[in-house]
């Protein structure tokens, strides 16, 4: 298992959501806010901020 946290600095509404469903947090626009997710298997996880998607707001977790 491995666990991963991201926040947000503010600026505009944001989410974290896996592009396989793995996950999804809620929206957001207070700066500071987390999200946190326990990884239970390896892979790889993209994902993205829906409000920003088309502007290439994504990422990527590797768990090994």
């Amino acid at each position: 298992m491995e666990n991963h946290t991201e926040g947000t600095d503010g600026g505009g509404f944001h989410n974290v959501v896996d592009n396989d469903g793995a996950f999804e947090s809620d929206t957001v626009q207070e700066e500071g806010s987390e999200f946190e997710y326990t990884f239970d298997s390896e892979g790889v996880y993209k994902y993205v901020c829906t409000p920003h998607e088309v502007i290439g707001m994504k990422g990527v977790v590797v768990v090994s």
